[in-house]
């Protein structure tokens, strides 16, 4: 199982409440910014980095609890089939 999560760095304000709620998934870097901690690659593309998870079904529900936690919706989470899992409906 693949799993797509993208950290707008801009947006992020590093509250760390992605980190809080699952710290198997996110940490803080150098900058105090989000960022995918067991990754398997990443893309930069101007202020977001995408990050590539080969997972299980529980590491997807943490990664979507990390995500939901973020007040400024910094982190999209995607399943294998590129469909959007948070946030719904943007």
């Amino acid at each position: 199982m693949k799993l797509k999560i993208i950290i707008d760095r801009n947006a992020c304000q590093s509250i760390a409440s992605c980190v809080t709620t699952s710290p198997e998934i996110f940490a803080l870097d150098s900058d105090a910014k989000a960022v995918v901690v067991d990754t398997k690659g990443q893309k930069e593309n101007s202020n977001k980095v995408e990050y590539v998870l080969d997972t299980d079904a529980n590491i997807i529900q943490k990664a979507v609890l990390g995500a939901e936690t973020c007040p400024y919706l910094a982190i999209e989470v995607f399943d294998e089939n590129d469909r959007k899992l948070f946030p719904r409906g943007k």
